[in-house]
């Protein structure tokens, strides 16, 4: 995303363009009237794009100290009260916590840092504001050192990075393990060319004895130094290591480092004022110094851009339903096509039919009510099949039992004992409709009549000794094995070798004459329900 990056030093402001590839240097204004006024006109023409601002100046404060371990909400309360009491003066001020001490497991060590003289960067500040600029954040060029000292140094050694920018000067920042405990900013003269490493040498030689003085580096430890630079200045760089024994040097060229990141752009040949620019344009560092109010152009840019970017979306989303909205009708259509043809094409194969049917005398109603009586006497239709299979199963297991015959018969009287023909009675065998009622509108919902499959059972007890109780008691098992099926609506026995009852015939006889009379009996079945 093309953005500005406002590179901010103690004496000037360089501006730098991002399109998305590459960064192009729009030039520098200086400190003073004139310098703002420039700046003010190329504001001017500048349009809302995000801005950066990245600082890099001498009275950039840092310090580290502890602080109660918190989590949260109470984290947060409580480092911004304790940076409101280290940096009063100012409002650009941040806080970063770099882990537990080691000294407590209750307490946190942080990174406290400040911006000493915040009318220098109101002063910029003001003018963007004024424009209605898109500040995004105020970003500290120390804080965004360490994503480079990750890149191009030992991770596990405690190191102090050397950079040196134009506009700004020789900046030192001393990490332990990745974390910066420490940085310290130079302004280099023109005269220093003269004696470029030695100036470097005294440089990195105080801030050896500050670190000792902060207890971060002990005095005969070997301190670990790496620097970027280039051109003819590594000649002069490259004999430090040969004088000092307490120091290690690693120069870096500022092209391998710009090569390694992707950076293209205009690059000198020991300045890092661009590879910064671009680091800070490239990464997603959380704001350090800017406050709500100076962020609040930028909240309402990307408001917008998330308006503008729902309202591509319900343009797309509108698009694409309309789209299926019409191959949905096409397909519609196509589907009204087939289906007419279909439609058509029975038609004809029915006059077809038509055609080739012979002309009978029967009216197309009277054989509708034909196939609708066929269909209820299909529906209504009685075997003996069930009942019969009933009786057997309950015989099968009483041996001396002979069946001398069965009769079946179905009636809408479950209490019947003889069929309609024996009877006499032919109405129990008329249709239950009346004549003046077509068949059909049986078939519309109207259940049928409830009729009964009745057997009669006609039996005997061969051999028979006389024993009646033994034979009334076989009997009643029948019966009771008859009533266990659920099909099975009532059954009992019309007729007993001796009927016991007041009223029933006396079946046998009685003393030694008789011995060898057969014992005949009657059960009666009744089952209801249509034939499986």
């Amino acid at each position: 995303m093309p953005s500005q990056i406002f590179f901010l030093t103690s004496n000037c402001l360089t501006a730098w363009q991002y399109d998305g590839r590459a960064l192009t240097n729009m030039g520098c204004f200086v400190a003073a009237e004139a310098g703002l006024a420039e700046f003010e006109i190329y504001l001017q023409q500048l349009g809302q794009i995000p801005v950066l601002v990245l600082t890099d100046m001498v009275e950039e404060d840092f310090r580290v100290d502890s602080i109660a371990h918190a989590h949260g909400g109470d984290r947060a309360a409580l480092l911004e009260r304790h940076v409101s009491k280290v940096y009063r003066g100012t409002q650009y001020r941040y806080a970063q916590v770099l882990g537990r001490d080691p000294h407590s497991r209750r307490k946190d060590e942080v990174l406290f840092s400040g911006l000493l003289n915040p009318e220098f960067a109101d002063m910029w500040l003001d003018a963007m504001r004024h424009h209605k600029l898109p500040v995004a954040g105020i970003y500290s060029l120390p804080l965004l050192t360490g994503d480079l000292v990750r890149r191009v140094c030992d991770k596990g050694k405690d190191v102090l990075f050397v950079t040196h920018n134009s506009t700004s000067g020789l900046r030192q920042s001393f990490f332990v393990r990745g974390k910066l405990r420490f940085s310290r900013l130079t302004p280099v003269s023109g005269h220093v060319e003269d004696d470029y490493a030695g100036f470097v040498r005294a440089e990195i030689g105080k801030t050896k004895r500050y670190l000792a003085n902060l207890h971060l580096l002990g005095r005969d430890v070997v301190l670990d130094v790496c620097m970027l630079s280039g051109g003819s200045h590594l000649d002069g760089l490259e004999r430090l290591r040969e004088s000092e024994t307490l120091t290690h040097y690693e120069f870096i060229p500022v092209s391998d480092v710009a090569r390694k990141i992707g950076y293209r752009g205009p690059q000198e040949e020991y300045h890092c004022d661009g590879l910064f620019a671009f680091l800070l344009a490239k990464s997603h560092l959380c704001n350090h110094y800017a406050k709500a109010g100076q962020r609040f152009h930028y909240q309402m840019f990307r408001a917008r851009q998330a308006l503008a970017a729902l309202g591509v979306v319900s343009v797309i989303a509108g698009m694409l339903w309309s789209g299926t909205q019409v191959v949905d009708g096409l397909l519609y259509k196509q589907e009204i096509v087939a289906t007419t043809r279909l439609i058509e094409d029975a038609d004809r194969r029915h006059a077809e039919l038509q055609e080739r049917m012979p002309q009978t005398e029967v009216e197309p109603e009277d054989m509708r009510m034909a196939v609708a009586t066929a269909t209820q006497l299909q529906q209504a239709r009685r075997t003996p099949y069930r009942l019969l299979s009933r009786f057997g199963q309950a015989m099968l297991n009483q041996p001396g039992f002979e069946v001398d015959r069965i009769d079946w018969f179905v009636s809408d009287d479950r209490s019947a004992v003889a069929a309609a023909h024996e009877s006499g009675d032919e109405d129990a065998f008329t249709s239950e409709y009346g004549d003046e009622e077509a068949p059909d509108e049986a078939l519309t919902g109207v259940d049928m009549q409830t009729t009964y499959q009745i057997g009669i059972l006609h039996g005997r007890v061969v051999p028979f000794e006389g024993d009646y109780g033994r034979v009334h008691a076989r009997i009643e098992s029948i019966l009771d094995s008859l009533r266990k099926h659920d099909d099975v609506i009532s059954v009992e026995a019309l007729a007993l070798p001796l009927n016991t009852a007041s009223s029933g015939r006396v079946l046998g006889g009685l003393g030694g004459t008789e011995r060898k009379l057969d014992a005949l009996f009657t059960l009666k079945l009744v089952m209801g329900g249509p034939d499986a």
